[in-house]
């Protein structure tokens, strides 16, 4: 992500490096400024890495880089869960709880562990879902199955043939939003057929028009709330430990490579369609699209929108594949879905800090004990072995 740099930031970035190595003793530094961007990697052989960069809300921000792979510079993820500061003395208390295990009251644990999920590096992912399979809140597993494992299963189907996808749980959120909607096409007529209503919406063709592509996108989230959002997200953090280690279990071999997890946050729906007009073969003058509303359950099981032609101005009627060739359709709307997630990617980053901290704090990070002990979403956990 690109951001402009200004006085401002590079002062942060001056007062953060004068100050992190009291909290590193770090041995390397990595300093590098761009005409857009500012990137920075302490690292200290054996623990965590942190970074500096700019977020969302174009300010100076840090990260733990959950990563024992050297002191390469890693870019951090323009993803920061909260709007907290973190500054080095709630630095300090992250490593002295890491170092020391000091025994805290509830309220410093929860403190601390907000202080901890704000820092954690997610990357932001998009990959295609089939209509069938879709959970917004849902946490997707993709890995390499083992020769073992993949004998015994179906390709997934958005997965390269080695790659496969599992969905292994899911947060409610109870706030899912629907946005309108939204037509792409360079033709008038078809801008001016459009109605909507509360079902969905209508589009109108007729015989006198040239050949037609048309594109709608419709947008589904989880949250409209920055409160909401961040209790959502971070309650996927503080379970990364715990998905990774019932995942591991599922194969007898424990040969299975887990790549990432992903939290769904939202999803977008896409409807391509085209007409190809003959003039003088339509059985009717006038044909019509009805593309009704996606519906979301309140566990965020998505339901695909239904979709269909009609010659009844009312929709009252359905037209089969067959009968809508002399009009020049001689395919049916593609409908697909992209879904879009945050990511725990565990090629690039280690779970043991994760680990280690939870332990530290007395927590099981195997099991639910992290997100009651931080006041957050319980998931819904799937049967794996399905």
């Amino acid at each position: 992500m690109e951001h402009s740099r200004t006085p401002y930031h590079e002062d942060g970035v001056r007062h953060i490096q004068a100050k992190l190595p009291s909290f590193l003793k770090t041995e390397k530094i990595q300093y590098s400024v761009a005409d857009f961007t500012i990137d920075i990697g302490y690292t200290e052989p054996g623990k965590a890495q942190l970074g500096i960069y700019l977020g969302n809300d174009n300010r100076v921000k840090i990260s733990i880089l959950l990563s024992d792979t050297g002191p390469d510079l890693f870019r951090a993820s323009d993803y920061s869960s909260t709007d907290v500061i973190i500054n080095e003395s709630r630095l300090q208390a992250l490593q002295t709880q890491l170092e020391s295990r000091v025994a805290r009251s509830p309220a410093e644990t929860t403190s601390l562990l907000q202080d901890f999920h704000s820092v954690i590096p997610v990357d932001y992912r998009s990959f295609p879902l089939g209509s069938d399979k879709i959970l917004l809140g849902g946490v997707y597993a993709r890995y390499l199955p083992c020769p073992t494992c993949q004998r015994c299963s179906v390709p997934y189907y958005f997965t390269s043939s080695s790659e496969e996808m599992k969905l292994v749980a899911g947060f409610s959120s109870n706030d899912y939003n629907v946005d309108d909607w939204e037509l792409f096409t360079t033709s008038s007529n078809v801008w001016s057929s459009l109605k909507r209503s509360d079902k969905g919406i209508r589009l109108s063709f007729t015989e006198s028009h040239t050949a037609e592509k048309v594109v709608l996108s419709k947008y589904c989230y989880a949250d409209n709330d920055r409160e909401r959002d961040t209790l959502l997200w971070n309650s996927f953090l503080a379970e990364i430990c715990h998905f990774k280690s019932r995942f591991d279990a599922l194969c007898p071999l424990s040969r299975c490579k887990l790549l990432d997890l992903n939290l769904v946050y939202a999803i977008q729906w896409y409807i391509d369609l085209e007409v190809e007009n003959a003039s003088g073969t339509w059985p009717v003058n006038e044909l019509y699209l009805f593309i009704n509303n996606a519906i979301i359950s309140d566990y965020g099981n998505c339901q695909a929108p239904d979709i269909y032609w009609s010659q009844c101005p009312q929709g009252t009627t359905r037209l089969t594949a067959l009968e809508l060739r002399p009009f020049g359709i001689h395919n049916l709307p593609k409908l697909t879905c992209e879904a879009y997630t945050i990511s725990f990617n565990f090629e690039r980053h280690n779970i043991k800090l994760l680990q280690n901290f939870y332990e530290s704090c007395g927590l099981d990070p195997f099991s639910d004990e992290v997100v009651r002990a931080a006041g957050l979403i319980l998931p819904r956990h799937f049967n794996l072995g399905e």
